[in-house]
């Protein structure tokens, strides 16, 4: 990049056009610029306000450098491409903030599988990491054999994933039983308990396996709460919930309803089940944009070269709300 003179001109006199911007936002490092003339440091441009790297000093010495800033680890680039004038970058390797939660979190930037194996030291133990240009050591990685979490193969998984359907069929035809032999009621309460609690040992516990392990549960790819803390979380909770509502279409809504003979009886439960009907739509809505605005998942169909594994199951995880919605809104007409 500071081959290209004309462009770091225009950042220095900021007169960069959009689209040059957006380029700059799309890149895996950080750019700023520095203006050192007239006997002070002035920052004219920077591409984002995640990291301010170190006050630049009146005559830096270009060059690759490993530092160690606020919010993680970096490699710090400087090269001088006008007379006191300054072009630094910085690349990310390992974020480590102060405050984590399942929008900031800890680890390898890009890579945060790795980061219970792996680990950055100054001056060894590791293997060494050298800079392109001038053949220094920048730092070391250490991969810690130790380290818990890895993630199983997919041969694991595998057997894992036909082990739980089999579990769930057991489930829902037991439930089907309870339903039969003595009231639907009793069969949907007990599928209904079934799914929270073993749901929330999947949250409290490694049960039956560590999913933090797995890509798919990776705040880093989607969060939006304690409970959608993953794009793994949001899929499992749709299909339980879409499980739950086909069985309650399947065998509640066969009990029939008490004869309602005052209006004002009539006029409550429209009023009720509009009220929870708004309310249901009203959380699959946020849903939906909490999928698109909190993840880093593409939805743009026409860059097909820019979708990703993830974007399908975002689109099935959309698909599924949908018709849950859609099921809902059926289900809730009894009379």
């Amino acid at each position: 990049m500071a081959a290209d003179t004309q462009l770091v001109r225009r950042l220095m006199d900021r007169s960069y056009t959009e689209e040059e911007l957006e380029k700059l936002y799309g890149k895996n490092y950080f750019v700023f610029t520095y203006d050192n003339r007239g006997g002070d440091s002035w920052e004219t441009f920077w591409s984002t306000n995640m990291v301010k790297p170190l006050d630049l000093p009146l005559d830096p010495r270009p060059g690759s450098y490993y530092v160690k800033l606020n919010n993680g680890d970096y490699v710090m680039m400087c090269r001088q491409v006008f007379p006191e004038q300054y072009l630094v970058g910085l690349i990310p390797i390992k974020m480590q903030y102060q405050i984590e939660n399942d929008y900031l979190v800890n680890g390898f930037y890009k890579k945060p599988a790795i980061s219970d194996e792996y680990s950055i030291h100054s001056s060894g133990p590791g293997k060494p990491v050298v800079s392109y240009d001038t053949g220094r050591i920048l730092f070391y990685l250490y991969h810690d054999l130790s380290g818990g979490g890895y993630p199983p193969n997919w041969i694991s998984i595998a057997l894992w994933c036909i082990g739980c359907i089999c579990m769930l069929i057991f489930i829902n035809q037991f439930a089907t039983l309870l339903a039969r032999k003595f009231s639907p009621i009793w069969g949907f309460l007990f599928l209904l308990f079934v799914v929270i609690i073993g749901r929330g040992f999947t949250y409290l516990y490694n049960f039956p396996i560590n999913l933090r392990t797995l890509q798919l549960f990776d705040a880093t790819i989607y969060a939006r709460d304690d409970v959608f803390r993953s794009l793994g979380d949001l899929l499992l909770n749709v299909l339980l919930t879409f499980w739950l509502i086909l069985f309650f279409r399947e065998h509640v809504r066969t009990i029939k309803p008490p004869v309602l003979r005052k209006t004002w009886q009539l006029w409550a439960v429209i009023s009720l089940s509009g009220l929870v009907m708004f309310l249901v739509g009203q959380f699959y809505s946020d849903l939906v944009e909490s999928l698109v605005k909190d993840s880093q998942i593409s939805f743009d169909v026409t860059n097909v070269f820019g979708l990703d594994e993830y974007s399908v199951i975002g689109s099935i995880v959309l698909g599924f709300i949908a018709i849950s919605f859609l099921f809902s809104r059926k289900s809730s007409t009894i009379y």
